[in-house]
């Protein structure tokens, strides 16, 4: 008779298959492994940068007007956004949406921060269209929303995280379980 695992022993356990789960789903013959890999590990590390407060002042930025004048094109109503640097070689500038305790899918913004200066003309949007899942409800573990792309970004994870919610996005690719901190295919689980 093999000795029983102790509680401890389990829990080890537990974490690795949830980890060799997780780097199977990424490492396996799906097309866009390396982007969600990506797009996980910049939403981790903007994640860090909203839980730490660590918003720009964007009146003392050189691109002051510039950036009023793509919010004022570009913002959802209602909707009010703040900017934050992430990252250290490469780095992006974020502009997060927020409306209380709404979760906000889209739009958020992301562009690269080239010689220091961030590149609005090479911004990204997290959506084609504002998205509004509204607050979370005590009894609610999970919401569903789509994206055009094969697969869920950086701000999927961002929502997930600070509203520990699980998301379960549907995609050119499939359907992606966005929670705990990572993205995987539905299926691969």
């Amino acid at each position: 008779k093999e000795p029983e695992l102790t509680k401890r022993e389990k829990s080890v356990h537990k974490l690795l298959a949830v980890y060799l789960l997780s780097f199977t789903a990424l490492s396996s013959g799906y097309a866009h492994a390396d982007e969600l890999e990506e797009a996980q590990v910049w939403g981790a590390m903007l994640t860090d940068a909203i839980q730490k407060n660590m918003k720009l002042n964007l009146k003392k930025r050189p691109e002051h007007k510039a950036i009023k004048k793509f919010l004022k094109e570009n913002q959802c109503p209602g909707i009010k956004y703040e900017g934050y640097l992430v990252g250290e070689e490469q780095q992006y500038f974020y502009l997060i949406g927020s409306k209380g305790k709404e979760v906000i899918i889209g739009r958020h913004f992301k562009a690269p921060v080239v010689d220091g200066v961030i590149a609005l003309d090479s911004a990204q949007s997290s959506t084609k269209g504002c998205l509004n899942l509204g607050p979370k409800a005590p009894d609610v573990a999970a919401m569903v929303a789509t994206h055009l792309q094969p697969y869920p970004n950086e701000f999927h994870l961002l929502q997930s995280n600070i509203h520990a919610v699980t998301l379960y996005i549907g995609t050119k690719s499939g359907m992606f379980v966005v929670k705990d901190g990572k993205m995987y295919l539905s299926d691969s689980k």
